[in-house]
């Protein structure tokens, strides 16, 4: 062995020095707890959709013209929806909450 190698292991194997040094501190045993995030509330979820990938460089486009974000232009087209099948617009769903 040489003597390096030996010298690192007698550093791990040597018990520790008495003294202030020497002294075990306990760690937190609590955790912070997380932020809580503003995109899953009682009002709103988060939705994954799956689109062609010329597709969504086509929604991100008509944001971009329209000072909007591509969300924005998610929720234009679920209202269509909702109003073709008879349904209420996204604003008078959730009055209730």
């Amino acid at each position: 062995m040489t003597k390096k190698r030996s010298d690192a292991l007698d550093a791990i194997t040597k018990p520790m020095a008495s003294g202030p040094s020497a002294e075990v501190v306990p760690l937190r045993a609590e955790r912070p707890q997380p932020k809580p995030s503003s995109h899953n509330t009682p009002e709103r979820t988060v939705v994954m959709l799956y689109l062609p990938r010329k597709v969504k460089r086509k929604i991100d486009e008509m944001a971009f013209k329209e000072d909007r974000k591509a969300n924005d232009i998610y929720l234009r087209g679920v209202e269509r929806v909702l109003r073709e099948a008879g349904h209420s617009e996204i604003a008078d769903l959730l009055s209730g909450y």
